[in-house]
């Protein structure tokens, strides 16, 4: 192996290390900003979860996590669709 290719090797090493550390940093900074964005818009997302659930009949919403509610809303949502298709 020559110099020349041993110097292109190390440019890639420090690419791919450039790269990785990037997109660490970039993770890292969503995971920041959509925590952030949750605590500060709460309220907002919960009126929302609980228009959803009224619009789909999920029984007593403000009982339930929002996590919860966001279940029994995917799974009224199924069962919604599961019967529009045998009707059809």
């Amino acid at each position: 192996m020559s110099f020349e290719e041993a110097e292109n090797l190390m440019s890639v090493d420090v690419t791919v290390l450039a790269a990785l550390v990037t997109l660490t940093a970039l993770a890292g900074a969503s995971i920041y900003l959509v925590a952030k964005y949750r605590r500060t818009h709460a309220a907002e997302i919960r009126e929302s979860l609980i228009r959803q659930a009224n619009k789909h009949g999920v029984v007593s919403p403000e009982n339930l996590t929002n996590q919860e509610l966001k279940a029994h809303i995917h799974e009224a949502k199924r069962d919604r669709k599961q019967g529009q298709m045998k009707t059809a």
